[in-house]
């Protein structure tokens, strides 16, 4: 998560041992569960808003996690990269129409 910028947070006592971990970087804050039936997330997948795309583009390859561009969409760059157990993140930075 530090590739991303993200700090991990410590999840309530109340919410017990279920594993996972919560993350956080800014006004985003991100819940990870677990689940022994898991299977990667190729197609439905988070797509999180950027303010510097070109630097995170180079600290994922640098991490040796392959970036793949994505379709265009008016209004933003876009990119999708892969987490390390296969799912897929999207990540935008608005643009100039």
């Amino acid at each position: 998560m530090d590739l991303l910028g993200l700090t991990e947070v410590i999840r309530p006592e109340v919410l017990g041992g279920r594993g996972g971990g919560w993350f956080r970087g800014g006004p985003v804050m991100i819940h990870l569960g677990t689940d022994e039936a898991f299977h990667p997330a190729r197609v439905p997948h988070p797509a999180i808003i950027v303010a510097d795309l070109a630097s995170l583009v180079q600290r994922c390859e640098a991490g040796g996690h392959p970036v793949e561009p994505a379709l265009a969409l008016p209004g933003f760059e876009r990119v999708h990269v892969y987490d390390p157990f296969g799912n897929r993140l999207e990540f935008m930075q608005r643009v100039a129409a």
